[in-house]
């Protein structure tokens, strides 16, 4: 269930991206786009995210996708478009690919803390524990409890607190 969220999250932001990008100043069909956008996705979860992530970390996988997307792009674009009303598409599945490398910083952090923990006693807690923060209490200490009970053992034998 976590892989499908994440890989939700991917599609999503490199389909909103692919859609400003290659739908403003490519012209490419929605349907084209979001196409490309699940082959990009899918590639790029398996080589990047699930691979390189755990191995390397955050900015080593971070350029690899950078350079998974890029050509992913460029090639896809390259393929799914007319070639006689291509425009610049190295520019932009450059910046397209530069745009997704940004959200993939924070998708990497997501990746990390949420989908590839080990078990859950080596992820990182959110949650205080009170007994992290105990203090050390010195001589001026005085255990009530055992007060009370002195004192009231006291007035029972003297006779002085009958008890009926």
């Amino acid at each position: 269930m976590k892989h499908i969220v994440a890989l939700l999250i991917k599609y999503t932001a490199i389909s909103a991206v692919l859609l400003m990008i290659l739908g403003i100043f490519q012209g490419i069909s929605i349907p084209r786009i979001l196409f490309l956008s699940l082959v990009i996705t899918g590639g790029s979860y398996l080589i990047g995210d699930l691979f390189i992530l755990p191995k390397y970390g955050n900015m080593v996988a971070t350029i690899v996708d950078w350079g998974l997307n890029f050509v992913g792009i460029w090639v896809l674009t390259y393929l799914i478009k007319d070639i006689v009303l291509a425009r610049n598409i190295g520019a932009s599945a450059f910046f397209a690919a530069f745009l997704i490398s940004v959200a993939e910083i924070f998708f990497h952090i997501y990746m990390k803390k949420v989908v590839l923990h080990e078990d859950e006693d080596s992820r990182e807690s959110t949650n205080m524990s009170h007994n992290k923060y105990a203090m050390e209490i010195s001589d001026e200490y005085v255990d009530y409890s055992k007060i009370n009970k002195v004192h009231l053992s006291r007035k029972v034998e003297d006779g002085t607190n009958k008890l009926k």
